[in-house]
Formats: C-alpha cells, structure tokens, sequence
C-alpha cells in the first residue's frame, strides 16, 4: 500500500514527507485490517494492535514529528492536525499531547457517534479546546485551544447560516 502512496504523491504533490507508520498512543506494532465490505476502500481500514507476520510500526505523533524536526534546517510550526483513522482518534491525540500542549493547533476530527465525540471533547477540555462546529456525512469536528469570542461568534454564524 505504501507504494501506491508513494508513487501517487510523486505524480500529484510536492513537499509531502511520508512515514511508514501508523500513528498511536505509544510505540508498538498492529496489523491493517479492512473490512470485509470496503475491501475498495483503503480508508477504511483501521489497526489491530499486537504482533503478527504483516505487522506495521505503530508510533506515537510526538516521537514521529520529533524525528522529522530533527532532520529539518529549521523549526517548524504545527498550526493544524486532521485526524480521521476509523475510531482511533484518541489513541492519535493521546500520542500528540507534547504537540498540542506546545503548538496549540487547530484540530479537525472525525467522530462517527456522539459517544465518540464527547470523549474526544472531554480530553480536549483540559488542554483547553473547545469544538466551534462539524461537517460531513461522519461529522469531522473543529477544534480550537481556547478560541476567541470573535472565532466562536464565526462558528455560530456558521451553524445559523443555513437557517436563515
């Protein structure tokens, strides 16, 4: 999958850095697993985490970008994160706290139940985020560390402008 990925990026993008890795709460290894009804969808797919013969490195987002500054000439700023990975979300944030506490970024993240959404919200809260709004058919939520009244008055615009 991976090849594909690669020879994709090259043929449509430049200044891209892939990792081979999936992102997680701590280091470890899992396996990608796909549905048996999205077998055309690699989206889809998700990680089974524990060791097997077609097992995948699993690394915390922090240790990831803390690898890749290392190699860059100068320092980088982090202003957004779109995390999407099929109900994992939190094991990517849990993995991303040194990244959050320190960047702040804006965070936009999928949350296919409500469920899904207020565990993400209740650990974001003491970060200080608070969500300004969703989107799409499996809402992707944005997320903003302590957002001005300005911003959270945009957000809710956003939300009645459909209304009126």
């Amino acid at each position: 999958m991976t090849e594909i990925l690669k020879r994709n990026l090259s043929k449509n993008t430049q200044g891209v850095q892939l990792f081979e890795c999936a992102a997680g709460a701590s280091d470890g290894e899992g396996e990608l697993e796909l549905p048996r009804d999205s077998a055309d969808n690699i989206g889809m797919a998700t990680i089974k985490l524990g060791s097997s013969s077609n097992a995948i490195k699993v690394r915390p987002l922090d240790a990831i970008i803390r690898d890749w500054q290392e190699t860059l000439e100068k320092p980088m700023n982090i202003g957004l994160i779109k995390v999407d990975v099929e109900g994992m979300e939190l094991d990517v944030l849990k993995g991303a706290r040194s990244i959050i506490e320190k960047y702040k970024p804006s965070l936009f993240l999928e949350a296919a139940s409500q469920l899904q959404f207020r565990v993400l919200e209740r650990f974001l809260s003491d970060f200080g985020y608070k969500a300004l709004g969703f989107w799409a058919h499996t809402p992707v939520y944005h997320f903003e560390h302590k957002p001005s009244f300005l911003l959270q008055c945009r957000a809710t615009l956003r939300k009645l402008r459909p209304r009126l």
